[in-house]
């Protein structure tokens, strides 16, 4: 019964940048009206123009944002619990299940919202298939599983989070109690098997699963302390964040194929980044990813990514104007064609030889002019190194073709650069590259590996250094070493 179907638009959603669906697009979802304190996205359609989530002002209420047209809400059920959340939507969003007031609810875009035409009364409903066959929630059995129509199953779970493409699997937690406190573990329903349990020795690292790939075989599981995942037959797989010992990351979903995650990593600074990850290119920051297709967030900051679509093109999360201030939705997409050969940059620089004296770390980001510059101390010799700087990342993977590029001057003539890499086969530096430093003047040196050259090590760690000396017995003094970009660029193979 449909108590009430408010409808509203917002009044102002915020379009920073949109271009057709095969291209690499961004949007913030605004706010509903003037008033609204905060907007936030749950979930987002697999057609990857819907996403849904809830908007608060004195009420917390579902929403729906459609690219193109903008943020509506989707009303309540009952006039005294003017409150709710969508948690899931089917696959063009036309349909959107959640929980408003003391019900799950299921809004249909042809009929407004109303109670799940479910055998019982639910208190919430999680998830929807994308074809919009099949339900699951909570209700004052248990968590149950709906197939509308047809089986109604109660699972034996405390809570169910998501369901895969075809119904078959559900990502969930159980509850237990021990030594007189209430704990819980992931779990993974399976149509054909009921309750498959997570690896014991796994058990106390996950809490629940959060989502599942299409085939059952990967989960991703938030509240950890480490970008990872589940894997059936493998128990957990860790992988490297934004910086090394990296505390509070989370991967919350992926797709279809478990080949695209997305979550949250700690910055450095403060706050969080919302990132994205695939084997060929590792973890990165979702915004740092736009800019590299032209596609500008301004000063909005994404913070935390909350959903992917199946095909891991469209991402749906929060942000606001800090790395540490999240009160807004957003919604972008990213082709998988971008996530293929990409740009390290480096997240570690340290002087071994030499002091910095002037730009830090993230003036080695882009060839800009915003150079890092070291200088060397010391009246060096012919056979001396005084700076030696040494360039580390961790977003990188060991694949087919490694390249390595670094852009530097110097501020006097007579001076040698060198640059070693590190082998992680045979744990020593091999030097690469060795040339005449260029006085006042940017040079950009490229070098590239085949396959068989492995210089990336298996969780992502690649290192290099940079040398400066004088190229001749001639003392040098007061030399600079003065670096404006550092990447490694990995290909798959």
């Amino acid at each position: 019964m449909i108590l009430s179907a408010i409808c509203v638009t917002a009044v102002f959603p915020v379009h920073l940048h949109f271009t057709p669906q095969e291209n690499a697009w961004f949007y913030r979802v605004g706010f509903l009206n003037l008033s609204e304190e905060k907007s936030e996205m749950n979930r987002v359609a697999n057609d990857g123009h819907v996403a849904v989530g809830e908007s608060r002002d004195f009420t917390i209420l579902p929403v729906r944002y459609v690219v193109g047209s903008g943020l509506q809400s989707l009303g309540y059920l009952d006039d005294d619990f003017p409150h709710g959340s969508a948690l899931g939507c089917r696959h063009d969003g036309s349909e959107v299940v959640g929980v408003s007031g003391l019900h799950g609810f299921h809004w249909k875009q042809d009929f407004g919202m109303a109670e799940p035409d479910y055998p019982g009364s639910s208190s919430e409903v999680t998830d929807i298939t994308p074809d919009g066959s099949v339900i699951v929630g909570e209700s004052s059995p248990g968590t149950f599983r709906y197939e509308f129509g047809g089986e109604l199953s109660l699972l034996d779970i405390h809570r169910a989070w998501s369901i895969n493409g075809d119904g078959s699997y559900v990502a969930a937690h159980r509850s237990f109690q021990e030594n007189g406190s209430s704990n819980q573990y992931a779990v993974l329903w399976s149509y054909d098997l009921g309750n498959v349990l997570v690896d014991e020795r796994s058990k106390d690292q996950l809490d629940r699963f959060s989502d599942v790939s299409a085939d059952g075989s990967i989960c991703t599981f938030p509240n950890s302390t480490q970008f990872q995942y589940w894997k059936e037959g493998v128990g957990i797989v860790e992988l490297p964040g934004l910086y090394q010992n990296s505390s509070s990351d989370n991967a919350v979903a992926l797709s279809a194929d478990g080949e695209v995650l997305v979550g949250t990593c700690r910055e450095l600074g403060g706050g969080t980044a919302a990132v994205i990850w695939t084997a060929e290119t590792g973890t990165r920051r979702i915004r740092d990813v736009l800019t590299s297709l032209g596609v500008s967030t301004g000063n909005f900051f994404l913070n935390q990514a909350t959903d992917v679509s199946a095909d891991g093109t469209t991402i749906c999360g929060n942000g606001g104007g800090s790395p540490t201030f999240t009160n807004e939705g957003w919604m972008c997409r990213i082709p998988r064609t971008a996530l293929s050969t990409y740009s390290a940059r480096p997240n570690y620089v340290k002087p071994i030889f030499g002091t910095i004296t002037a730009g830090d770390r993230r003036g080695t980001f882009k060839p800009d002019d915003d150079r890092e510059e070291f200088a060397s101390g010391v009246t060096p010799t012919f056979n001396s190194a005084p700076i030696t700087v040494e360039f580390s990342a961790t977003q990188a993977r060991t694949y087919g073709k490694l390249d390595f590029e670094i852009e530097l001057q110097a501020n006097k003539v007579g001076l040698q650069q060198s640059i070693d890499l590190w082998d992680w086969d045979l744990n020593n530096w091999v030097q690469v590259d060795s040339r005449a430093a260029k006085k006042d003047q940017d040079q950009l040196v490229s070098l590239s590996f085949p396959t068989g050259h492995f210089y990336v090590r298996y969780d992502g760690r690649v290192k290099a250094r940079l040398r400066v000396k004088p190229n001749s017995p001639q003392s040098q003094p007061g030399f600079k070493a003065k670096v404006d970009y550092v990447a490694w660029k990995v290909t798959p193979p």
